[in-house]
């Protein structure tokens, strides 16, 4: 989960921090560059997630504190429909940097006006977190964020 919320009954254990990025066609003319802004994108179609995601919550929230309006946004259920939706150039999508599989068909750029980074968590109810399960299950993705030289800080 991205950003879970705290509170006694859920145990989150972070994985990694992620930024937003405007994932785009590789071969878009924005793609070369290194980071963008909103304002570039303007003239896009905007390929946002479903409505109350955080994608679609922290999207919106940043459209409103820059002034900035898109007269095209297509919403999709899932994230993958995101990236399907970007492969078949109906336009760019505004999401995590990695809450979608690569492929060499995309691009990813920074976008200027979304420079924070968001909190990847393991989210797991308090009460089963010392199940044997749950616990190896927590090993083995601690262990293996460990091996790609993950530093949480």
């Amino acid at each position: 989960m991205t950003e879970p919320e705290a509170g006694p009954s859920l145990f989150t254990h972070e994985l990694r921090r992620s930024r937003y990025k405007a994932h785009m066609q590789a071969d878009h003319p924005l793609a070369e560059r290194s980071a963008v802004s909103l304002r570039d994108l303007q003239s896009e179609t905007l390929v946002l997630p479903e409505d109350g995601s955080l994608t679609q919550k922290i999207a919106r929230k940043k459209m409103r504190e820059h002034g900035i309006q898109f007269s095209r946004i297509l919403r999709t259920t899932t994230f993958p429909m995101v990236k399907e939706a970007i492969l078949h150039n109906l336009g760019i999508g505004l999401l995590l940097e990695k809450s979608i599989f690569p492929s060499e068909r995309l691009a990813a750029v920074q976008v200027e006006e979304m420079p924070e980074e968001y909190r990847d968590c393991i989210a797991i109810p308090a009460d089963k977190r010392e199940l044997r399960l749950i616990r190896s299950f927590l090993d083995v993705a601690v262990e293996v964020r460990a091996g790609e030289g993950f530093d949480p800080g």
